[in-house]
C-alpha cells in the first residue's frame, strides 16, 4: 500500500523533515516526567486565527461525555480539514483522535484509539480512496497526541515549565516522536495593544512550531507560527 502524503499545518512539516530521519528513533522513546498540567476540565471556548492571507482557523473546546473534545478546523480547496481529539477532562491524556484531510490524491483520515492497541498501545487505522490500514503505535507517557496541541497546552502551569519533554503522535507518520516544549515569559503586539503572553516553542524532529498565549488564564491562543510553512496565524 502506498504512503499517505502529509497533510498541510504541522504534519506536513514533521513529513518533510523527516524525510532523512532513522526510523528506528522510534525505538528511542522513553517515559519522561509528567507534564505540569493543571487538573480540571478546560472551559468550553470557541475562537478564530486568522493568517496573513486571509485563511482561517476554528478552534473549538466543549465538553463529551467522555471527557474534553478539542477540535481545529480549516477550509480548504476540496472541504474542511478537521482534527478532532477527546482527551481525559482532568489529566488532559489523548483518549482517541481523528483527522479528516482533502488531498490532491483524495480524503485521507486517521484514528487513533488510545490504550486499546497489542499490550496497551495505541491503535491507528488509515483510510483513503488507495485502501485501509492498521498499525499499533508505541505511546510511552507523556503523550500528546497532534489533534490537541496547542489547545491542552492552556492547561500548563505556566509557572512550573521551562524546558518539557513528551511523546507527539502523528499518526500520518504512524509513530509517536520525541517533541521539547520550552516555555517564556513574552509580550505580544496585537490589534489590541501590547499583551503580556507566554510563548511556547514546539520542538519536533528539529523543525518548530511557535504559539502564543494570553499571560492571564484562561490563555486563550493569541498566535501560531508554522516557520517551515511561513505562515502566522494571529486573533483578530
Amino acid at each position: 500500500m502506498p504512503r499517505f502524503p502529509a497533510p498541510a499545518w504541522l504534519l506536513a512539516a514533521l513529513a518533510a523533515g523527516l524525510a532523512s530521519c532513522d526510523r528506528g528513533a522510534e525505538e528511542t522513546l522513553e517515559a519522561v516526567p509528567e507534564l505540569p498540567l493543571a487538573q480540571g476540565p478546560l472551559a468550553p471556548d470557541t475562537l478564530f486565527l486568522v493568517s496573513g492571507a486571509g485563511d482561517t482557523l476554528r478552534f473549538r473546546i466543549s465538553r463529551a461525555e467522555e471527557g474534553t473534545r478539542l477540535a481545529r478546523y480549516r477550509r480548504v480547496a476540496g472541504g474542511v480539514d478537521s482534527l478532532v481529539a477527546l482527551v481525559d477532562a482532568e489529566t488532559k491524556t489523548p483518549v482517541s483522535s481523528f483527522q479528516h484531510r482533502h488531498l490532491p490524491s483524495g480524503p485521507v483520515t486517521a484514528e487513533i484509539l488510545y490504550g486499546r492497541g497489542f499490550d496497551g498501545q495505541a491503535r491507528l487505522v488509515m483510510a483513503s480512496e488507495q485502501g485501509r490500514r492498521e498499525d499499533n503505535v508505541r505511546t510511552p507517557p507523556p503523550v500528546l497526541d497532534t489533534a490537541q496541541i496547542p489547545l491542552t497546552l492552556r492547561a500548563l502551569r505556566f509557572a512550573e515549565a521551562d524546558s518539557l519533554s513528551f511523546n507527539y503522535v502523528a499518526p500520518f507518520e504512524r509513530r509517536a516522536l520525541a517533541a521539547r516544549l520550552v516555555v517564556s515569559a513574552d509580550t505580544l503586539e496585537t490589534g489590541r495593544g501590547r499583551l503580556p503572553a507566554w510563548r511556547l516553542q514546539l520542538l519536533v524532529s528539529g523543525l518548530e512550531e511557535r504559539y502564543w498565549l494570553e499571560a492571564e488564564p484562561p490563555h486563550r491562543l493569541l498566535r501560531i507560527e508554522e516557520l517551515t510553512r511561513n505562515v502566522t496565524w494571529d486573533r483578530p
